[in-house]
């Protein structure tokens, strides 16, 4: 346990495509403001994890990764703001350490849409191949795109519950069109994603999904989702974490839309996290 804890502190983990900040994740990064001590709008953001499979080792191979991400972020007084992500996972069983892609976004300011409870955010996104074995495998060499977010408040003024949706899409850049392994790459990807929060004081739960169609160079079409949930508590720059994820591929082997679930035996993680921002 002491190992998995020190290998914890070590790791580091974000996403790799980034999405426009929306009107519910604002004010979940305001309401976990902690310790001021970087000079004007600079604000960085830790987070420390655990993740793993919640099938039995004994019934399939099961991972467990310990985490570690830093995400500085500077807002400018016009209301736009860039941020960037890093990470690197560590698979505990195998002892093997992964750098992810460094991803950056430039978020511009946000505005009302059609009335003043409907806030439309647009990002420019970008990766830079920093993961090691993507960009050997699969001779990954970037991502760039767009995104645009459009979030509101349902139930104002009785039982407030926050809604979003995201649309994301772009180019991956390859120095080949198919990886080590003679599979095709893909080159463009397109993401939908829905989120729904509520917060009763400092807790927050939420659920969200997101559908991802890409396409290789050679046009074929190949679909991924991803559903998760989660709980956290937020207190003086402190965020708890308690999450539930799924997702892989939408198709089945006969190509049919009968692969998404929202829990699986064996691709289902359970992951607990402990995040502070210093701004």
């Amino acid at each position: 346990m002491l190992r998995q804890f020190i290998l914890l502190i070590l790791m580091l983990s974000t996403s790799l495509v980034v999405v426009a900040e929306t009107a519910v994740t604002r004010a979940q990064r305001e309401s976990n403001k902690g310790i001021d001590i970087l000079p004007g709008n600079l604000s960085i953001g830790a987070t420390i994890g655990m993740a793993g499979t919640v099938s039995d080792e004994s019934q399939s191979e099961g991972t467990r990764t310990a985490s570690l991400s830093i995400s500085p972020r500077y807002a400018f007084d016009n209301g736009s703001a860039i941020s960037m992500g890093f990470s690197l996972v560590q698979e505990t069983e195998i002892e093997r350490l992964d750098a992810s892609n460094l991803s950056l976004t430039y978020t511009l300011p946000s505005k009302s849409f059609l009335n003043d409870n409907l806030s439309l955010g647009t990002s420019l996104i970008a990766s830079a191949p920093t993961n090691g074995r993507a960009y050997r495998d699969e001779s990954f060499r970037g991502t760039a795109g767009l995104s645009g977010s459009l979030s509101t408040t349902a139930l104002k003024n009785s039982f407030p519950i926050n809604l979003s949706y995201s649309l994301s899409g772009g180019k991956r850049f390859h120095k080949y069109r198919r990886n080590n392994l003679r599979a095709q790459n893909t080159e463009y990807f397109v993401g939908h994603t829905g989120v729904i929060s509520k917060s009763i004081s400092n807790f927050t739960v939420s659920a969200s999904g997101t559908f991802r169609p890409t396409w290789t160079y050679q046009n074929v079409y190949k679909p991924t989702y991803a559903l998760s949930q989660s709980l956290s508590y937020r207190a003086k720059g402190f965020s708890y974490t308690l999450s539930h994820s799924n997702g892989g591929s939408a198709l089945d082997y006969q190509g049919d839309f009968d692969n998404i679930k929202p829990f699986d035996d064996y691709a289902s993680q359970i992951s607990f996290s402990l995040g502070y921002i210093i701004n």
